[in-house]
């Protein structure tokens, strides 16, 4: 019965060994297992930058428009000819009604220099009428320098016209007709003629 007991007390002992051992093991095998819940690392927030405006365009300030200059306008271009024809028809008109005294006041500055107004209004006031006074225009020049010469004295006229005419008029033996050339200025758009007023000033 002895023997029975060591026996028994042996596979008593291997026994609790197996079951030791065993859990020893198990042990060791759970404690190496790997966890099959993964450790979750902390969840990492994007750092999120703030989507900038986008900065307002700045609108182009318009130049300002240059005013538009106006275009200087062009002086009217005297027509010569025209005016030393309609003058000449006036005093025509003027010589054959005997009121060459209205002519005074076309006369040209260097008459009244030389002469003075009353002595022109004296002289064309005292002019009897001329019926047969005429004037056929032939010809007008370009403005040039001319000497008015009479009763000894000279001026020069730095713009005088010269103008070809046939001239009607009385003399000893009656009406003669005779090309001459004659000389008018231009003063202001308005002609001048020139005329002997009889004895010069001082």
């Amino acid at each position: 019965m002895k023997g029975g007991r060591g026996l028994g007390v042996l596979l008593l002992v291997v026994g609790l060994g197996r079951i030791i051992v065993g859990t020893v093991g198990a042990a060791g095998a759970f404690e190496a297992r790997p966890s099959p819940i993964p450790t979750q690392s902390p969840l990492t927030t994007p750092s999120s930058n703030p989507t900038a405006a986008p900065s307002p365009t700045p609108s182009a300030t318009p130049s300002p428009t240059a005013s538009p200059i106006p275009a200087p306008t062009p002086e009217p271009t005297v027509d010569v000819e025209a005016l030393v024809g309609a003058f000449f028809v006036e005093l025509q008109a003027a010589l054959r009604d005997g009121r060459a005294a209205d002519m005074v006041d076309a006369l040209a500055p260097a008459v009244f220099e030389r002469y003075g107004r009353e002595a022109c209004e004296t002289q064309l006031g005292g002019q009897p009428a001329e019926p047969g006074r005429a004037f056929e225009i032939l010809a007008v020049g370009a403005p040039a320098a001319w000497d008015y010469v009479t009763d000894g004295r000279s001026t020069t006229i730095p713009d005088a016209i010269a103008v070809q005419a046939r001239v009607t008029g009385p003399t000893a033996s009656g009406d003669t007709t005779v090309e001459r050339e004659l000389h008018v200025q231009v003063v202001d758009g308005e002609v001048r003629w020139f005329s002997d007023c009889g004895t010069p000033l001082g």
